[in-house]
């Protein structure tokens, strides 16, 4: 089993589960009460598509959900309609990786090295 922690509305945290032997489906579980252990619940179940089990990378701001899908396609779905949105981003089958930011006007420290 994999397992995949990561950030869910800013607030607290999602735990995406997959299972590779002979599994035909994953989870998504979120904690919708940050530190509260009892407020765990499944937000969606993933099953096969075009051939092969989605991998969940990440959440999008407007709370969509990145997968890579078996052929390395990154495709967007939406957890409450299930559209599928193909994005036109392609990666390596199973090496894809999905990082967040914050915007910011502050400038770097000057004293820190960087120039």
């Amino acid at each position: 089993m994999f397992l995949t922690v990561c950030g869910y509305k800013e607030l607290t945290i999602a735990v995406f589960k997959r299972r590779y032997l002979g599994e035909s489906e994953s989870e998504i579980w979120v904690m919708e009460e940050y530190g509260n252990a009892d407020s765990w619940v499944r937000l969606l179940t993933i099953g096969m598509y075009d051939g092969g089990l989605p991998r969940a990378l990440g959440f999008r701001g407007n709370g969509e959900i990145l997968f890579e899908l078996a052929g390395g396609e990154i495709v967007s779905g939406d957890p409450e309609s299930f559209e599928v949105t193909e994005l036109g981003l392609w990666g390596e089958a199973g090496y894809s990786f999905v990082g967040s930011f914050t915007e910011t006007l502050d400038l770097l420290d000057r004293t820190s090295g960087f120039s």
